[in-house]
């Protein structure tokens, strides 16, 4: 089931399961992600077992950084054959690899202890994953409303939060509501549908987010919020609370 590797965007084209479950930013929170996973095995009876769990998973990305087990999570993934998208904290720990131990500071000191193995699978996730059979696409930041996904930049999927209206009418991202000379809004509340129904993480800030073509499932697991999920088919969103907050909102919000 792993996306082929070295792709911006991947196809689930098998049969799929009875169900889905799609799960917001873990962000190295090990704990609430077992849990989640215990919940999710018992819907059940008798529970699912390791191997049908793990592929009706798939993650919108953010597995690392802030959380106290950024590594057991990646490990625990990847191990699992879980269905994960990039996140730009994933994009992150790739650069921090990339730099001698002295440059990292002490967020990104954990990819000391990454492999091989770990660091060619987390740079192996694609930026999308599409399951036709659910109508649905998976990405960890967003998409441009309007836009072709083949226009789409990897920078634009994993940072997307706000958009402007440009002089012609399209959209552009934008980092900070008023870069682009007016007022940003979400983008997911202009998005028209043009790629089916967008399942995302991303934007703690505004948390569990429902528009008529978008479902965020960002609700700051890391921040003491919760780890949620939402289930395909029904959208039912089923959530554990964090154990504790692991970092405060606004430390590193890129």
């Amino acid at each position: 089931m792993r996306p082929p590797s070295e792709r911006l965007h991947a196809v689930l084209l098998e049969a799929p399961p009875p169900e889905y479950y799609l799960i917001g930013d873990v962000h190295g929170c090990l704990a609430e992600f077992l849990s989640l996973l215990s919940l999710l095995a018992s819907r059940s009876s008798p529970p699912l077992p390791p191997e049908e769990l793990h592929r009706r998973l798939v993650l919108c990305g953010d597995l690392v950084n802030k959380g106290p087990s950024s590594l057991a999570v990646l490990r625990y993934c990847r191990r699992s054959g879980i269905l994960c998208v990039r996140g730009n904290h994933d994009d992150a720990a790739l650069r921090a690899r990339g730099r001698g131990r002295g440059a990292r500071g002490e967020r990104y000191a954990w990819v000391g202890g990454m492999s091989a193995e770990d660091e060619a699978w987390l740079r192996s996730l694609p930026c999308t994953i599409r399951i036709p059979a659910r109508g649905t696409l998976v990405v960890h930041a967003g998409l441009v409303p309007g836009r072709r996904l083949g226009e789409a930049t990897k920078h634009e999927m994993t940072t997307v939060r706000e958009v402007v209206r440009r002089g012609d009418g399209s959209y552009a991202s934008v980092q900070h509501p008023r870069e682009g000379g007016g007022e940003g809004r979400a983008w997911a509340e202009l998005y028209g549908g043009e790629h089916g129904r967008v399942v995302f993480g991303h934007d703690a800030r505004r948390g569990l987010q429902r528009t008529e073509h978008a479902v965020g499932l960002d609700t700051g697991c890391v921040y003491g919020g919760r780890l949620s999920c939402l289930v395909l088919p029904g959208d039912e969103v089923v959530s554990v609370a964090a154990e504790k907050a692991w970092a405060e909102k606004g430390e590193g919000r890129k």
